[in-house]
């Protein structure tokens, strides 16, 4: 399905900045212009929802942002969630992706799990950079698809 994703964003942050998890920390967009993708707005939504989620719980109760960068390469649509939190553990970091695995004393360990099957099942790729002490960033890729036009 056909999906301009700078607006989907805004709305899917404007929802999420009303969920009490968020704990008051502040999500931004970064994106200038439109960007149009065959995507399943679904998927994408669990997975960022995951994504968004999982940061602002990281940077717990010191006030903090999570930035969200939308962008085209000429054969990708990258799609960044970047927290300014503590950044991961090098022992946990291999780990974040499996089932049920959490550091936290809620939750189930499966939103990143879902999140990168979501990603995985539109056709693209997630990986992640950290750095302790100074955040975390999400990459989500995708391939470019050309829509079809409307007649």
């Amino acid at each position: 399905m056909e999906t301009e994703l700078r607006g989907f964003v805004i709305d899917l942050t404007a929802s999420l900045q009303q969920q009490p998890e968020l704990g008051g920390h502040r999500i931004e967009l970064r994106s200038a212009r439109e960007v149009r993708a065959e995507i399943d707005p679904t998927l994408l939504a669990q997975a960022l929802q995951s994504i968004v989620l999982n940061a602002a719980q990281a940077m717990g109760d010191r006030p903090g942002e999570v930035h969200l960068t939308l962008c085209e390469e000429e054969d990708r649509i990258l799609l960044d969630v970047e927290d300014d939190g503590p950044g991961i553990a090098p022992e946990v970091l291999p780990l974040i992706f499996q089932p049920f695995f959490t550091t936290k004393t809620r939750g189930t360990g499966l939103g990143l799990s879902i999140a990168r099957r979501n990603v995985e099942s539109l056709g693209g790729t997630i990986d992640v950079t950290t750095e302790l002490g100074r955040g975390t960033r999400f990459r989500l890729a995708f391939p470019r698809k050309e829509c079809p036009r409307r007649r």
